[in-house]
């Protein structure tokens, strides 16, 4: 009974960590291409 709740626990802990990093690398994404382009029109 335990082990499936410390189980589940790690399933929902790991499932937000990994959203955490898909969101970061996202923005961090978005900020480097709009930073690119941002370098385009002003040179």
């Amino acid at each position: 009974m335990l082990g499936s709740v410390i189980v589940t626990w790690l399933n929902i802990r790991g499932m937000e960590v990994s959203a955490w990093f898909q969101k970061n690398s996202s923005r961090r994404y978005l900020s480097s291409w709009y930073i690119t382009i941002r370098g385009g029109v002003t040179v």
